[in-house]
């Protein structure tokens, strides 16, 4: 929507929370609605969980990664229910990952791309936004952490912060 780029002001925050929590169905600022949203992602996911292999690597945002963690909290409802509060207190940093586990008893490793120039200007994210140095780092050092783990695939949503996370991933 018309957020990408701008600052990420607390006045700003707080209106698409209001967005989230209290009109979900509508756009936010000439984007898509939270409702709209929460569904592409969990729908996706749901027909990704059925054909990647176990310790499948997917790297994304942390608004993704958080929708998908409060769905398996919220026990994977067919309606795509999530628990809201656990989505809006979640807290997300750069390269951090999470464990989905399927009903079928493999793992999907969800990771948060490095830090990206518009986290570290605090601005909502832009599609073309690049890792920082600082990103490239945490990133190296993920990598390295995930060196001994059997990772089959990596799927990375096409945006320059998941492109540039995976390839240094691959590269180690």
């Amino acid at each position: 929507g018309d957020l990408e780029g701008k600052k990420e002001t607390k006045e700003l925050q707080n209106e698409v929370n209001d967005m989230i929590l209290n009109h979900p169905d509508t756009p936010i600022h000439g984007g898509e609605s939270f409702n709209g949203f929460k569904n592409r992602v969990l729908n996706e996911f749901k027909q990704l969980i059925q054909r990647v292999p176990n310790n499948t690597l997917l790297i994304s945002n942390s608004t993704v990664l958080k929708v998908i963690d409060s769905w398996l909290k919220a026990g994977s409802k067919p309606d795509n229910t999530i628990d809201i509060q656990h989505f809006m207190n979640e807290e997300t940093h750069p390269g951090e990952r999470y464990k989905f586990e399927t009903l079928d008893g493999r793992t999907i490793i969800g990771m948060r791309h490095g830090e990206s120039v518009d986290n570290a200007e605090k601005r909502f994210r832009e599609k073309d936004t690049r890792l920082t140095a600082k990103g490239i780092e945490e990133v190296k050092k993920d990598a390295e952490d995930l060196k001994n783990t059997d990772i089959p695939l990596i799927i990375a949503p096409d945006n320059e912060r998941n492109k540039e996370t995976a390839a240094i991933i691959k590269s180690v």
